[in-house]
């Protein structure tokens, strides 16, 4: 998001998943991010440094960083997102609408809006 209270929001929702991450993933370590690609350039940066610095200080205690974004497709920001960690943690390019099981997972989504509409 451009907007700072859209990010907050953004931010809020990304962290419950982290949260849930954590306590479910047996990971040392989560934490929620947005690079705001469509921010301002001084924005942008700013994020993207704060995600490197944490990639960075992990290694630096021995430990990988994994960055998981949710993008749905393979668009422009996932590569500008890999560039941006590139030499500091691992990058999962693909974007979710490439996981086998987003159809059914669309799916049950109407499912359920459409039973509950009823």
């Amino acid at each position: 998001p451009q907007d700072s209270a859209d990010n907050e929001r953004e931010l809020e929702i990304l962290n419950r998943h982290a949260a849930f991450i954590r306590k479910q993933g047996g990971f040392s370590e989560v934490r929620a991010a947005n690079v705001q690609d469509d921010a301002p350039t001084g924005v942008r940066a700013a994020n993207v440094e704060m995600i490197r610095g944490w990639a960075e200080a992990a290694e630096a205690e021995g430990r990988r960083t994994i960055v998981v974004h949710t993008a749905l497709t393979q668009s422009g920001v996932v590569g500008r997102m890999a560039r941006d960690v590139e030499g500091v943690a691992e990058f999962n390019s693909k974007g979710l609408m490439q996981h086998p099981l987003f159809g059914q997972w669309i799916d049950n989504a109407i499912a359920r809006t459409l039973a509950s509409a009823q």
